[in-house]
């Protein structure tokens, strides 16, 4: 199963990786990725919080 670093890194990754390929096609600043990068992983967050709260999932901290 994935936890949430794994689930984390692979985000990274995969942001980085589109935000060069926009970099690319688009001649977007470095400032402009920041900010479409920071927006998704937030958004990401959220998501992932409302996911564990509505499935009712209890996890104890190891």
């Amino acid at each position: 199963m994935l936890n949430a670093q794994v689930i984390t890194a692979l985000l990274r990754h995969i942001l980085t990786a589109v935000g060069g390929a926009l970099a690319a096609r688009y001649s977007l600043d470095g400032a402009s990725i920041e900010a479409i990068a920071g927006g998704v992983a937030t958004a990401a967050g959220v998501a992932w919080s409302l996911h564990d709260k509505r499935s009712g999932v209890t996890r104890s901290n190891n």
